[in-house]
């Protein structure tokens, strides 16, 4: 940011340098306090030369600048504007931060529950800006916690002891110094574990990690439900005697090695897989799992016709009639007969894409679309080509076939198409949407090639320089 500051008051003081070749201009927006900043040629005061600069290359020195505040009519809030001193804005604007803004002497207001900052400027209009509700709040706060309607948490807030306004605090601002854990049962009936308070849940409630609340002596079992479904659970039984049951990982019931995976054909395409302990056969476990922890390390690829369409599926190559079988992607089941084709775009005939074209084994032909590079033939040729006729800066350099760009067309790098002799132009903003300065061929000026350049390349070979338009003025005796 320093950098770009200290970058703007140089070219800020070289243009009024006698060899400056440019100015920068401020243009007045058509709202208040909206406007653009151009550089222009020092002669034609834009005619020649004129490009859109940041508003930064327009900012006067610091000691000219003022803040004005713009207050939201529609309710507080606002804008902070920086503006030059001598026209109130009408050289130079642009927005700021609204602390900016900030008069000096300022109050804080609570309106509707929340937080404003109220002020009057100079000129008596009012500031008014939300802030954080701490700035409104005395400095003496009650801590309470507020029991929520379940009876198992809450919230811990600040009270203003003037205004009896409420701040949202952190849990741990209430948190009591005695307190003790408790397992409670949810709805489901399984164990819950919270930190209460000594005086009682009205006081303070929170719920914590299981592991406060565990029996000194618990073990994992795993319960079958139904619908081929189970869960591990923790259970135990608590000092009190109550019995105690929270849900676990399935690892902690049984190992992977105790585990092993079945699948069960549905019909020609597809099956359902089966996880089951092995020491019982499924008897203790039996659930449903993902196919693919059915699948096996060997697989194949078969293409079958299922209501007359054609169905490409992985399968168990060491068990074809019931084992491991899912529909996948059509590639797999292709033949290695591939043809590579371009199609060309309607709109464009320099665009298009590369398909790649398979034989399945039953001779039906997929098409896929691929890289672009999957067409490119061995021999190519570079053309240039302008998209819009009006616009020489549309115009892109195009790899294309031998034969022309309906077999094979791709943009490359424009230097691929320069030519040995080039020049440089000016297209100027008033004239063409794609503006500025640029190399072109120098027999068509820009039909066969175009890119863009440095800026100072125009600035050099086109614009005059104060001092050169001193010595014109001058007479000739």
């Amino acid at each position: 940011m320093r950098l770009k500051t200290l970058i703007s008051f140089i070219l800020l003081i070289c243009s009024s340098c006698s060899y400056a070749l440019t100015k920068f201009l401020w243009a007045q927006g058509e709202e208040p306090f909206t406007g653009f900043c151009f550089e222009v040629d020092l002669e034609t005061h834009g005619k020649k030369y004129k490009k859109k600069k940041s508003k930064s290359y327009c900012r006067p020195p610091k000691k000219e600048l003022g803040y004005i505040w713009v207050q939201d009519p529609s309710g507080p809030g606002g804008k902070c504007y920086e503006i030059d001193k001598k026209s109130s804005g009408k050289n130079y604007s642009n927005y700021s931060l609204w602390k900016n803004c900030l008069p000096e002497n300022v109050s804080y207001e609570l309106i509707e529950g929340k937080c404003y900052i109220y002020a009057n400027i100079a000129d008596g209009s009012p500031f008014l800006y939300p802030t954080t509700k701490n700035k409104c709040l005395s400095k003496e706060l009650t801590i309470k916690f507020i029991l929520s309607t379940t009876g198992r948490s809450g919230k811990c807030v600040g009270i203003d002891t003037e205004s009896g306004e409420t701040i949202t605090k952190p849990l741990s601002k209430c948190k009591p110094k005695q307190t003790y854990f408790q397992s409670i049962k949810d709805s489901s009936e399984l164990s819950q574990c919270y930190e209460i308070a000594q005086s009682g849940p009205t006081n303070y409630i929170k719920k914590v990690n299981s592991e406060k609340c565990r029996p000194d002596e618990s073990r994992y079992k795993w319960r079958q439900e139904s619908d081929f479904k189970g869960q591990c659970y923790l259970i135990g039984v608590l000092t009190n005697g109550e019995p105690y049951k929270e849900k676990a990982a399935r690892n902690k019931c049984f190992s992977k090695e105790e585990l092993e995976s079945k699948f069960v054909r549905k019909n020609t395409t597809t099956g359902t897989c089966f996880l089951i302990d092995k020491e019982t056969n499924g008897e203790v476990l039996f659930i449903k799992a993902g196919l693919s922890l059915c699948r096996p390390e060997k697989i194949g690829h078969r293409l079958v016709s299922i209501d007359n369409k054609d169905l490409c599926i992985e399968i168990d190559d060491n068990d074809i009639e019931n084992g491991f079988r899912r529909p996948t992607r059509s590639k797999y089941c292709k033949t290695d007969s591939k043809i590579y084709r371009w199609v060309q775009d309607k709109d464009n005939i320099f665009l298009g894409k590369c398909i790649e074209e398979n034989t399945l084994a039953n001779g039906k032909v997929i098409t896929l679309i691929k890289r672009i590079e999957s067409c490119r033939p061995e021999k190519t040729s570079v053309y240039w080509h302008t998209l819009n006729p009006k616009e020489p800066a549309t115009g892109n350099c195009y790899e294309i076939h031998p034969k022309g760009p309906s077999l094979y067309s791709a943009v490359v790098k424009k230097y691929k198409c320069k030519p040995k002799e080039t020049t440089t132009i000016y297209l100027h903003p008033e004239k063409y949407k794609f503006s500025g300065c640029f190399t072109v061929d120098k027999e068509t000026k820009g039909k066969l090639y175009v890119i863009k350049t440095l800026e100072k390349k125009c600035k050099q070979k086109f614009l005059k320089s104060k001092k050169q338009l001193s010595d014109e003025s001058k007479p000739l005796y």
